[in-house]
């Protein structure tokens, strides 16, 4: 669905491409994150197990994000152009820098946390939320004002003033509530994950 969406809705055999190419980097990025939260959450054989997969997805999601960087910029000439040209180009281009810094550097603690008493384990979590942050950005920036890449802006997809009037409402009040809701849920299980004992 990303896959498509970024290729501006097109159904080409060059856009299904793009789509599985994709589809196959955000579920190992799916698969690193969630790895690297056991690493957080578990401890003895199942911590081990979430090391290894993380090390195996950060390898993937590497590759994932060369890949989808080179397609983007052979995809739309616009972001071609902007990637290409000063002073974006220059920021551009350090969003993955930076992303293959961070993922470089998580290899390192990958292999070194396992022998390291459970100090650092937060690590490799807080890498991989800066690694999809700077992903996300390069992202919004690269398609900017697009909504859907190459044929809607944000401005032409604003609905009528009314009508987001109404979702001001809701969102001033839900928001907050998912926000509380969500804190509190990590709040009850935070630390690590335990055997469960019946009594």
């Amino acid at each position: 669905m990303l896959g498509i969406y970024v290729t501006g809705l097109r159904t080409d055999m060059w856009a299904q491409g793009f789509a599985l190419l994709a589809a196959l980097g955000v579920t190992a990025a799916y698969a690193f994150i969630g790895a690297c939260w056991l690493i957080v959450k578990t401890k003895g054989e199942l911590q081990q197990k979430a090391y290894y997969w993380a090390r195996k997805g950060l390898f993937i999601l590497a590759l994932g994000i060369v890949a989808v960087s080179v397609a983007n910029l052979a995809l739309h000439d616009e972001v071609s152009a902007l990637w290409l040209s000063a002073p974006w180009g220059y920021v551009l281009f350090a969003i993955p820098t930076a992303c293959f810094g961070l993922l470089l550097l998580c290899g390192v603690l990958l292999k070194k946390l396992p022998s390291a008493k459970g100090k650092g384990e937060w690590l490799p979590f807080f890498i991989a939320l800066l690694v999809f942050l700077l992903c996300f950005t390069a992202f919004a920036i690269s398609y900017y004002p697009f909504i859907i890449p190459g044929k809607m802006t944000i401005l032409e997809a604003l609905s009528d003033a009314d009508s987001l009037r109404f979702l001001l409402v809701g969102v001033v009040i839900v928001v907050p509530v998912i926000l509380a809701y969500t804190a509190l849920v990590y709040k009850i299980f935070s630390g690590k994950a335990e055997k469960l004992s019946y009594y």
